[in-house]
């Protein structure tokens, strides 16, 4: 097997695995400590790889963010969203954070509801028989939605069932984000709900962003599709999460 082969096989394993040592590489391939080297000097290279003492892990840190406006509702978010409403009920509180997938859901939640949001979007495609109470405060043109201190205060003054939470970035450490506005905000409505749900593509898990919303031990239920990893169904099982996953 070549150098080149090799590579490919340990970046698959570390994307599978999150990490892999000197001796695993050594002990699977039946080269040296310098060749098993070389060979990490080289998958450092890769972006999402970090050599670490005695291997190298999966760098899960990304400062990427995407503008409301870029976030299209594509079939795997309808797909979602059809999925968040069918945990509604009539007369139900909830509230929704800023999302494309939330949005989606909004008409398709059981007429009769108070609904608390973020979102200008959201309060548009609400029902007219769906009651929706608007957080106010600075409006984010980028995120599409309204965040800030007044709106983290008013927040607290509603109680709801549940709320969904749309996800920037999820691992075993928990909820983060790339908005230091947007984290303080979710953070303030997860703790009004009773039961927290995640909407999110199964390409938000393995990911971390720099700013920490929650651990995992907030979360009671994660919505995603079935292409979410081995990994990611561990740590949420280990934490208690009911996971629901739609075929695409």
């Amino acid at each position: 097997m070549t150098q080149e082969e090799r590579l490919l096989e340990l970046e698959k394993s570390i994307q599978s695995q999150h990490k892999i040592t000197l001796a695993e590489i050594c002990d699977r391939y039946g080269i040296s400590y310098d060749s098993a080297r070389r060979d990490l000097v080289k998958l450092s290279q890769k972006p999402h790889v970090m050599r670490v003492r005695g291997g190298a892990i999966y760098n899960q840190l990304s400062t990427q963010s995407q503008g409301y406006a870029e976030k299209p509702v594509t079939a795997l978010k309808q797909q979602l969203a059809q999925a968040a409403a069918k945990l509604v009920k009539e007369h139900e509180h909830i509230l929704l954070d800023a999302s494309t997938t939330l949005t989606a859901a909004t008409p398709l939640f059981p007429k009769h509801l108070k609904i608390v949001t973020n979102s200008p979007d959201i309060l548009q495609a609400a029902l007219p028989s769906q009651e929706v109470f608007l957080l106010g405060g600075k409006f984010d043109s980028y995120h599409r939605a309204i965040l800030g201190q007044q709106a983290e205060m008013q927040v607290q003054h509603y109680f709801v069932d549940k709320a969904f939470i749309g996800v920037c970035a999820i691992n075993e450490s928990g909820l983060t984000t790339t908005s230091e506005q947007e984290a303080t905000l979710k953070r303030a409505m997860m703790a009004q709900a009773k039961q927290v749900i995640l909407v999110c593509e199964s390409s938000k898990f393995d990911t971390q962003n720099f700013f920490s919303i929650y651990p995992l031990s907030r979360v009671d239920i994660a919505i995603t599709d079935h292409r979410i990893s081995t990994v990611s169904r561990n740590y949420l099982q280990d934490n208690d999460i009911e996971l629901i996953t739609i075929n695409i």
